[in-house]
């Protein structure tokens, strides 16, 4: 049996991405760095409100957000259900499906 890793060189410079982007982040944990600006509370609102009210739809289940601004500022966000009963939370995992393929056809020509 071959593996995806063997059979796709994409499939290995992505895993080669990851592996890195964790290193890194491992890394730049550990330092000290100055804190994160942070996200005005009126944008703060408005992206609450924006998936608050795209996750009450009856076809849409939930939804985990990020946005992270030109100055570093990060939001982030959960709105919906993962189960019945259960409100998602940003620990949750979630199926991503086809849109790893276009995130890893945006970061491979920048690495490879």
């Amino acid at each position: 049996m071959v593996s995806l890793v063997t059979m796709n060189p994409l499939f290995r410079c992505g895993l080669a991405l990851v592996v890195a982007a964790f290193a890194t982040t491992a890394r730049a944990s550990l330092a000290q760095s100055p804190p994160m600006p942070e996200v005005p509370e009126t944008v703060a609102v408005d992206l609450r409100v924006a998936i608050d009210e795209w996750a009450v739809s009856p076809v849409h289940r939930g939804v985990s957000a990020s946005v992270v601004f030109a100055d570093g500022a990060q939001w982030r966000g959960t709105a919906g259900l993962a189960g019945p009963g259960e409100p998602l939370r940003s620990e949750h995992m979630l199926l991503i499906a086809s849109i790893t393929k276009t995130m890893t056809g945006a970061l491979v020509p920048r690495s490879c």
